[in-house]
């Protein structure tokens, strides 16, 4: 979810604005800063986890078999992965086991996902339990390690 950030008030302005007028608009201004610094706060560190894309990285203690198919997980909540979206499944102890597939459901309140696995999209075998989820590479690059024609 992103931030909101409440709109300041109009600024005050000498040039335009008798003594009285300004003091009360200069207040106004001045209360409205209170609430505006946590907001703007807030807005900067949902950014700077966005640039680093700390939403769309995830662990999970599932237990899966690498192979095809669909595979259900359940990862941190809020994270930010979408349907359609290609996803990396790493063993985290031995990342040279994976899987890569197609996120085919996500809720983030819950950190259900499923991710289906397309033929040619894993490395590895066995049955594990320690898992890292990230971004996958475009679907055009992994349809190629799959051996698909796009």
């Amino acid at each position: 979810m992103v931030a909101t950030v409440t709109p300041l008030p109009t600024a005050p302005d000498r040039s335009t604005q008798d003594r009285d007028e300004f003091v009360a608009i200069t207040n106004a201004f001045l209360a409205a800063l209170v609430p505006f610094v946590p907001q703007i706060n807030a807005l900067a560190e949902e950014i700077e986890a966005l640039a680093a894309f700390t939403n769309y990285a995830a662990t999970s203690t599932a237990s899966l078999t690498i192979g095809t198919g669909s595979k259900a997980l359940t990862i941190e909540t809020g994270k930010l992965f979408s349907i359609g979206q290609f996803a990396y499944i790493a063993r985290t102890s031995a990342p040279s086991n994976f899987m890569i597939g197609q996120v085919t459901a996500h809720n983030p309140s819950t950190g259900s996902l499923t991710v289906n696995v397309a033929s040619g999209g894993t490395s590895g075998s066995g049955t594990y339990t320690d898992w890292t989820i990230s971004i996958a590479l475009p679907s055009s690059i992994y349809a190629t390690l799959a051996g698909v024609e796009t």
